[in-house]
Formats: C-alpha cells, structure tokens, sequence
C-alpha cells in the first residue's frame, strides 16, 4: 500500500485456503471498516490482510468468521518503507 510517499507491506500468514471468493472484497471491508473507526494505515492494513485471509478459511461467498479475523490479525504486521520515485 503506498500512501504519503510511505510504503506499507503486510504479509499474510499462510492458510489452508478453502476458497477464495470474496476474498479481494473482504479486504477491502477490513481496509474501510478499520479506516471508518480512525485506525491508522498500518493496522488499516493489518485489518485488510487479516480479513481477506479468512475469507479464505470459509466455503464459497460466506464471510470470513470474527474468531479467524482476530487469530490471524495476532500473525500480521505491517512494516513501513520511505517511497522513492
């Protein structure tokens, strides 16, 4: 994620990935859900990774589990990096 002239990486842990529909999606909710409730970009981050993996975890379009969410957001960090053009 780049933003400000920072760059933010976050790595997800991995996962035996039952399915990946609603997994790009359900990073972007746990972008905005964390950004709504005045996170800052790294744990906004942080919050994205942790969401779009779970939504892994779970068959087909069904929502990443609240329980997975928090388990996997305790395996993610994310660093920042100085961008330079």
């Amino acid at each position: 994620l780049l933003n400000g002239g920072n760059l933010y990486i976050a790595t997800p842990p991995c996962v035996h990935a039952i399915s990946t529909i609603g997994a790009g999606d359900s990073t972007i909710a746990g972008f905005l859900a964390a950004a709504k409730n005045g996170l800052n970009v790294p744990a906004c981050l942080e919050n994205a990774v942790a969401c779009g993996t779970a939504a892994c975890l779970t068959s087909g379009s069904q929502p990443p589990r609240q329980e997975d969410v928090r388990a996997i957001k305790k395996q993610v960090t994310a660093q920042v990096r100085r961008f330079r053009k």
